[in-house]
């Protein structure tokens, strides 16, 4: 039996874990300690690289829908990439295949989720994209067009903005004081 290393790695701001080997019920322990530790450490963007790894066990998915779970609704983001044939045939017996997102290589899994924005450079960039240009970042609820686009483009891009604040009541209208003068009739 072949040996189990677990390579780490950076890119494009994500956490890049290659499992090599088997990825079993005697290595999974290993990826799910590593897992645990980045996301105690702040780590929210992983791209697992499955192109080393020979195989995957029923283990070894448990960590990865682990990892999933503690990712979801818009906590973070995993993508997984590189599977060969008998490692995605794993992954499509046991119906997974819709559970993640899954790329055909790690360049490709990087380029797939958009960096972190905010929402001030978030209305800015998707202005460019959409052909508007703005020479300064508009700050939020400043230029409605903006904000609409800014909202748009964000949901496209999966991209959570936060909640605008409630708009201020309108003032209340004017009040009409009475004519003073002195008409009188006789």
């Amino acid at each position: 039996m072949k040996g189990f290393e677990l390579r780490q790695g950076e890119r494009a701001g994500f956490a890049v874990l290659e499992p090599v080997g088997r990825l079993d019920t005697k290595t999974a322990p290993d990826l799910e300690k590593r897992v645990v530790e980045l996301l105690k450490g702040g780590t929210r963007r992983f791209a697992i690289d499955l192109s080393p790894t020979e195989y995957v066990a029923s283990a070894g998915l448990r960590v990865l829908v682990m990892l999933a779970k503690k990712l979801s609704g818009g906590e973070g983001l995993l993508v997984l990439c590189g599977m060969s044939a008998s490692v995605r045939e794993v992954f499509e017996i046991a119906g997974f295949m819709s559970h993640f997102s899954i790329a055909g290589t790690l360049d490709e899994a990087v380029a797939l989720a958009p960096g972190e924005i905010r929402s001030e450079k978030l209305a800015e960039r998707a202005a460019g994209l959409l052909g508007g240009k703005r020479a300064t970042p508009a700050r939020p609820g400043a230029d409605p067009d903006v904000a609409a686009l800014a909202a748009r483009a964000a949901k496209a891009l999966g991209v959570k903005l936060p909640e605008p604040p409630p708009a201020p009541p309108p003032p209340p209208p004017p009040k009409e004081e009475p004519k003073k003068g002195k008409w009188f009739r006789r």
